[in-house]
């Protein structure tokens, strides 16, 4: 972080003192270096502190997170509590937010129960027992707001096959669209292009209407860093920055997906029923939602993975996982 930015960070940490009322004896990062930071409060409990970065295009991520955290308090949902908010940074010096930390652990097991997936699926979708109409700084989602890795390998695409003296005029297109950075967008056009599946799966849900059922509150980016565990039970959700309102489809599909990623096949039937245990529902168009999220995949992932010994799996491993999860989302009646 650059000296400005610690300056900043300085000055953000005293107002998060000043807003609870308590004096701040240290800090240290949760997420290589950056914004969230967990800060020590003299006689008191730990508290989280999340800040804009300097360089992120806007605030939407750290006042995505609070509005969401607000909703989760009303609801009784179990997530952090948000303790003070500056949504200008008018105080803090950039949008800012305080909360309160949760107990539990949210390293993966390199095995896992049966029981704890389920309950992964029941937290979600207690999340979802919530209606909501879109709201500032909680959009409507048609996926989880990740990486668009479908609308990046179709300007990859076209990139490839322009000629030289259009490629500089399709970067420039790309940044105004993105916001990203010429370094990003090169390095991104340079990885590897997509497989014939993801082509395929692509081409299907541009064509396919949006299915789309209750507007309910979503986590929008859940995977096992963003649950806190006490053995198989699960604490609570955190890091709600990816947050928004549409079909609980896009939140459980996306775990779905992550829990085969990790665990293998068998993973997303247990996640499926703790959701619908705790939903009291059949989850609809199952199968749209499973493609949405495996769609929005990087072409060769490096996920972390693990057989059912509980040894670490290849990158090429993870990737098929992926593909059949995808190929058999694509096989069922949408």
């Amino acid at each position: 972080m650059c000296a400005q930015g610690y300056e900043l960070l300085e000055a953000t940490v005293r107002w998060a003192g000043e807003s609870i009322g308590a004096e701040i004896e240290s800090m240290q990062p949760l997420r290589d270096g950056h914004s969230p930071w967990r800060l020590q409060v003299r006689g008191g409990d730990d508290v989280v502190l999340r800040v804009t970065q300097p360089g992120w295009r806007n605030a939407d991520p750290v006042r995505t997170n609070a509005a969401a955290l607000r909703v989760a308090e009303r609801n009784d949902l179990a997530a952090p509590r948000l303790l003070a908010v500056d949504w200008d940074g008018e105080l803090a010096g950039t949008p800012a937010t305080v909360e309160t930390v949760l107990s539990g652990s949210s390293a993966p097991p390199s095995r896992v129960s049966p029981s704890r997936l389920r309950a992964f699926g029941a937290a979600i979708a207690r999340v979802h027992t919530v209606p909501l109409e879109p709201r500032t700084w909680l959009p409507h989602l048609t996926r989880s707001k990740q990486y668009d890795h479908p609308m990046m390998r179709r300007w990859a695409a076209l990139y490839r096959s322009s000629p030289d003296s259009e490629k500089s005029d399709i970067v420039r297109r790309l940044g105004q669209l993105t916001g990203m950075s010429q370094e990003t967008i090169l390095r991104t056009i340079d990885a590897p292009p997509g497989s014939a599946l993801l082509h395929v799966a692509d081409e299907r849900v541009r064509a396919t209407p949006r299915l789309e059922g209750q507007s309910v509150l979503l986590h929008g980016d859940v995977w096992a860093g963003n649950a806190l565990w006490d053995g198989d039970k699960c604490v609570g959700l955190i890091d709600w920055k990816d947050a928004g309102v549409g079909d609980p489809g896009i939140d459980l599909g996306l775990l779905r997906l992550n829990m085969t990623l990790q665990y293998g096949s068998n993973a997303a039937s247990y996640v499926l029923e703790g959701w619908q245990g705790a939903a009291g529902r059949a989850a609809t168009h199952l199968a749209y939602w499973d493609t949405v999220a495996a769609l929005n995949t990087p072409t060769v992932l490096d996920d972390p993975g693990f057989d059912d010994d509980g040894e670490v799996v290849s990158a090429e491993v993870v990737s098929r996982r992926r593909d059949t999860f995808l190929a058999e989302a694509l096989s069922a009646v949408w």
